[in-house]
């Protein structure tokens, strides 16, 4: 219909789409995602600590949540065997500071430990990780 046409034409009266007769066949549009993180997630829950501060996650303080989610990745690692956090944000924890080496260490010393900042653009690392680096 020219309605129909008319949408497909973002509602500008000199772009009317046309209507093609497909004969019972469906098209769909091109599934292409040109920036997409959602594959991320699933390394995330397998391989890391999410780090996310709510919405995204439940992590809230740096003493609170992120030492103790780290030591218990760590306690299921192999000794000696990297501890990865990612998505940990400065701005949406109770300290309102990035984790220091002091605070990584809590969590392990028998375990590098390297985090990643939601910017991806900053990582903190405990003492083992510094002296591995």
């Amino acid at each position: 219909s020219e309605a129909q046409a008319r949408t497909q034409g973002f509602f500008d009266p000199n772009n009317v789409g046309k209507i093609v007769d497909l004969k019972g066949k469906s098209m769909l549009p091109g599934f292409v995602d040109g920036h997409s993180h959602f594959p991320n997630q699933g390394r995330i829950d397998l391989f890391q600590v999410n780090m996310n501060s709510p919405p995204i996650g439940a992590m809230n303080s740096i003493v609170e949540d992120y030492i103790p989610a780290l030591a218990a990745r760590a306690a299921q690692t192999e000794k000696g065997k990297v501890v990865d956090g990612v998505g940990y944000d400065d701005t949406l924890v109770k300290e309102r500071r990035h984790p220091t080496k002091e605070d990584l260490d809590k969590a392990s010393l028998d375990h590098p430990i390297v985090v990643l900042h939601t910017s991806e653009h900053l990582r903190a690392a405990n003492s083992l990780a510094l002296k591995n680096s």
